[in-house]
């Protein structure tokens, strides 16, 4: 067995309109998906047991979400043994989708050891059992429309790449206190996608912590053409149209957030990168 190496890339939400709860207390969503060159690393080396590590403390074996996504396919298949290394860059709570797209890359990393031996549909059940963004990190696709929980996916074209900028306060946010905020709300109207892929929205602007209310319009102050939540949040993000441009505004907001990164929207996803 060879070892390799998968990027787990971010994502943001270009355009997120979130529907009424449901009677399962799941809600409906619009969104569409974009990929992020910010990743973690998720190395799969042979070994005698099926084991997964983790550079962040406390998120190894059981604790991480992608043991969860391994656990449900051995309901199908028996997972090779292999020790996953996940090293982490995506912060937690921030609305980038780390945690899914981990455990996106270790069922697909697992399916490729196993000679792709799980259809993709299968694999898209696991993933939505895992969480609602983990389907659009299986597709390995750099955009896609998502409905449903934001399970149910379609990869579109990806635009050219930009440059974008995410800042995150010190404090986050758990998905579940984001979309109770919504609920408190008065009611709102459930968007349909825009004509204009490129167009943004995010519901969760309206129940934005203050901090990161405040970096959002910092962002547009520092030149980007677009500025909201990544996701849910805490993380936001702006758009900007040159890389100079960007990484001024980066360095800027070091000194006023807890943690920024300056890197792209991408085109296409990389496949496995194989090591002796």
């Amino acid at each position: 067995m060879r070892s390799f190496r998968l990027a787990a890339h971010a994502k943001i939400n270009t355009f997120l309109a979130v529907g009424p709860r449901r009677d399962d207390g799941h809600h409906d969503l619009r969104t569409v998906y974009q990929a992020i060159s910010l990743c973690d690393d998720v190395e799969f080396r042979p070994s005698d047991r099926l084991e997964i590590c983790c550079s962040q403390p406390g998120l190894s074996g059981e604790a991480n979400l992608a043991w969860k996504a391994l656990r449900l396919l051995a309901e199908t298949v028996e997972p090779p043994h292999v020790r996953i290394h996940i090293q982490k860059r995506i912060p937690l709570q921030a609305g980038l989708g780390g945690g899914s797209s981990d455990a996106a890359a270790v069922l697909y990393g697992a399916n490729r050891l196993l000679d792709n031996v799980c259809a993709e549909r299968d694999l898209l059940t696991i993933a939505a059992a895992c969480g609602a963004d983990v389907p659009f990190f299986l597709l390995r696709t750099a955009r896609a429309r998502g409905t449903g929980r934001g399970d149910r996916v379609e990869a579109i074209p990806a635009p050219s790449s930009r440059p974008i900028v995410i800042a995150k306060p010190a404090t986050g946010v758990r998905t579940g206190d984001a979309y109770a905020g919504l609920d408190v709300l008065p009611e709102r109207p459930f968007l349909d996608f825009p004509d204009d892929e490129s167009a943004a929205h995010n519901d969760f602007d309206a129940v934005a912590p203050l901090e990161s209310a405040r970096l959002i319009e910092r962002l547009g102050a520092l030149g980007a053409e677009c500025a909201q939540l990544c996701g849910s949040g805490s993380a936001v993000f702006g758009l900007f149209s040159q890389d100079a441009q960007a990484g001024l505004a980066a360095e800027t907001l070091k000194l006023e957030c807890a943690w920024t990164h300056v890197g792209h929207t991408l085109t296409r996803m990389e496949g496995p990168e194989w090591t002796p």
